[in-house]
């Protein structure tokens, strides 16, 4: 929610996200801002009228700290739920559980992914704590893929729908030995391998994004050279259409334009990935994914373990925490200062 609506309120396309925390540091000379990321920021805060008002001042001084906070907190949570899932499962800790568990870690690594695009030019300014925070965002991403595995390997004998209490009352270690058995055509197999999917894009882009020789190299040697081919390619093929002769002539409708489509369309799939809308859009259906996982889950559970216990209210107050860190740094005199900087700086303009 927060990197959604900073995205909205506070986001600036313009900026580098690669550029130097120092005061004499010169913008790359080859940086330029993403055009998905300009037209749409543009027009949802022309359509909503979002203005350079005090909420906005304030979502850009939002201290790095705070979602530093957040992400070590989500480390700290992933890491504590797969330790104890992993020490019970040679205790013959149940698929429904073992179930729960693996989504409830998919939101926190979740969020930790959410938390690193976010802190994209921090990182890149602390090279040391950018090192250790990908080594255990790769950890825990390799965790949630080993937890999930599990997930989608079950006999056919189980019915289609797999959702009886024999399915979900198996101890998930089970499931290693029925590997060979496993029916592929399977809605646990299928949720399985989109699951695994939608976490390794989303890896795999941050990786990519949050290393700057790579985002050059991407860039550099492999999109501006494809492009400005793809460029003379089109630009032939137009000439040997003759569109100026015979603007209705069939080898247009057949040669030109679908090329010239295809060429547009990769464009726009190639500025998507490189767009923050990208990560946010990501995220966000990553997030409806992991949901519905666990509410099919939650829906297939007996009904005692439904009612409201020590073990539900818990971790439902301790979502205040994060909540009550970011009241904190707004209201509790970090941000006002800093905001009051600004305002006296605007009006003496």
């Amino acid at each position: 929610m927060i990197i959604v609506v900073n995205y909205l309120l506070a986001f600036q396309p313009e900026m580098d996200p690669f550029r130097l925390d120092q005061p004499e540091a010169l913008p790359r000379a080859d940086f330029k801002p993403n055009p998905i990321d300009k037209l749409v920021i543009k027009s949802i805060r022309e359509k909503f009228g979002i203005h350079r008002s005090s909420l906005t001042v304030c979502m850009q001084l939002t201290p790095t700290q705070c979602v530093l906070y957040m992400s070590d907190l989500q480390i700290l949570t992933g890491l504590s739920i797969f330790i104890s899932g992993f020490v019970q499962m040679p205790c013959g800790i149940s698929r429904y559980h073992w179930k729960i568990l693996a989504y409830l870690a998919w939101f926190s690594s979740l969020t930790h992914f959410g938390c690193l695009s976010f802190l994209r030019s921090y990182l890149f300014n602390h090279p040391a704590e950018r090192t250790w925070r990908l080594f255990f965002m790769i950890i825990i991403a390799v965790m949630l893929v080993f937890a999930l595995v599990p997930t989608g390997l079950a006999k056919e004998s189980y019915g289609p729908s797999y959702h009886s209490i024999d399915y979900y009352g198996d101890a998930i270690i089970c499931a290693f030995q029925q590997a060979t058995s496993t029916y592929r055509n399977s809605m646990p197999f299928d949720n399985m391998v989109l699951s695994i999917t939608f976490l390794a894009v989303g890896l795999l882009v941050r990786l990519f994004k949050l290393s700057q020789g790579l985002s050059v190299f991407i860039t550099a040697r492999i999109r501006k050279p494809c492009s400005k081919r793809a460029v003379r390619l089109l630009a032939r093929v137009r000439t040997w259409s003759k569109i100026d002769e015979s603007p209705t002539g069939m080898k247009r409708l057949l040669v030109y334009r679908p090329l010239l489509a295809g060429f547009l369309i990769v464009r726009v799939v190639v500025d998507l990935y490189s767009s923050m809308l990208g990560e946010v859009l990501w995220i966000m259906f990553s997030f409806v994914w992991g949901l519905i996982q666990l509410i099919q889950t939650r829906n297939s559970a007996p009904g005692g373990d439904n009612d409201w216990s020590f073990g539900q209210v818990v971790p439902v107050v301790l979502i205040g925490a994060p909540l009550l860190t970011i009241y904190e740094f707004f209201y509790a005199g970090i941000l006002p200062g800093r905001l009051l900087t600004w305002i006296n700086a605007d009006q003496d303009r």
